[in-house]
């Protein structure tokens, strides 16, 4: 009964986890004193090691050390760059690969972070600044790479094949996204911080949405192509073209707060009375302060304050963004290469778009 009780804790708290970072908080201090707890008690009565049904009915045998490496893997996963389904899955993704990963007393090439069962805390990456003690374990999962290379080509296939998803999951594209970001950052070449970031403290105006976005950055008119200013400078003209749609409704400006800026992305803090709208992926126009430009971004990162602020990292896809009308052309005319005229033809097969020319 230990053994089965044991690595029940040890998975609510692993749950209790992946429940806070489905909602982008860091696990706390606490949280993982009493999984280094649980887990190194298991291992001093030689139980970590026990495969075992944890529940009834469960298919898949298991035991404490693996249950302690989910939570490990889960978090090396980068989960605050997954949407809270994709952080789900990630879990059970590492529950499957558990025995594939690596778990030592000393670092080895495949280990790429550690951790100090004596002084629970975040995992940290292995550098040559960790120094080891007689707690320290070093582990990894660039071995279970290996399994997700293979699900992701047989997905792959599975694809080309267009194989019908079951209800309740991933799209094929979303399922070989994770599986990418598995390979990504379980990998030995893990990415990291790489352009130089400048503190500041500023404002951001951001949108969100087509409409909006197309609104705001600059635009080449629908009836006549117009001559670009050199500073990429939008004008105050919007384009009587791009209009709402039947129940469409205009986003609203909101005003976030800046505090570091690099090359390619922004850092900032989303307002407790804004950002409803939020997730992982999502599309957005901004524009920082004292500026007349207006970028197009990505939300790529999330993490909510002990305060109940969220901190969002938006990488800025295009400084130049133009909003244009892609036309469709004549499918009953030759092989589709002519494109049809008239205004009233022109609307009616037209779709509005957001370039990226940078």
């Amino acid at each position: 009964a230990i053994p089965i009780i044991c690595s029940r804790l040890i998975r609510a708290i692993s749950e209790y986890m992946q429940l806070s970072m489905m909602r982008y908080i860091e696990p706390e201090k606490t949280v993982w004193e009493h999984l280094c707890n649980c887990y190194v008690f298991a291992t001093n009565n030689q139980i970590a090691d026990t495969m075992l049904n944890v529940y009834p009915r469960q298919t898949q045998q298991v035991s404490p050390h693996h249950e302690f490496l989910r939570a490990l893997m889960l978090y090396i996963a980068s989960p605050a760059t997954l949407a809270p389904d994709q952080i789900s899955t990630c879990s059970r993704i590492a529950g499957l690969l558990a025995a594939s990963f690596d778990f030592k007393e000393s670092a080895t090439v495949d280990c790429t972070h550690s951790i100090d069962l004596n002084k629970p805390a975040a995992p940290k990456r292995v550098n040559d600044r960790v120094q080891a003690t007689s707690s320290t374990r070093f582990f990894g999962a660039t071995k279970a790479v290996a399994k997700v290379e293979s699900i992701l080509e047989l997905q792959t296939q599975a694809i080309a094949r267009k194989e019908q998803r079951g209800q309740n999951e991933f799209t094929p594209s979303g399922k070989l996204t994770l599986l990418k970001h598995l390979q990504l950052y379980w990998g030995k070449r893990q990415p990291g911080r790489i352009q130089d970031r400048h503190d500041t403290i500023s404002t951001l105006e951001v949108v969100h949405g087509l409409q909006a976005i197309s609104e705001r950055v600059m635009r080449i008119e629908q009836d006549s192509l117009v001559n670009l200013p050199a500073d990429g400078v939008s004008t105050e003209k919007v384009s009587p073209h791009i209009k709402l749609s039947s129940g469409e409704i205009a986003a609203v400006q909101e005003i976030w707060i800046v505090f570091d800026v690099s090359e390619n992305g922004v850092g900032g803090i989303i307002p407790k009375a804004t950002g409803a709208w939020v997730k992982i992926g999502d599309l957005c126009a901004m524009k920082l302060e004292d500026s007349q430009l207006w970028w197009v971004g990505m939300v790529r990162r999330l993490k909510t304050s002990q305060d109940g602020d969220t901190q969002v990292g938006i990488e800025i896809l295009s400084k130049k963004p133009l909003a244009v009308w892609l036309r469709i052309p004549n499918q009953n005319i030759g092989n589709g290469f002519e494109w049809e005229a008239g205004i009233e033809t022109t609307m009616r097969k037209s779709k509005p778009a957001i370039l990226l020319p940078d």
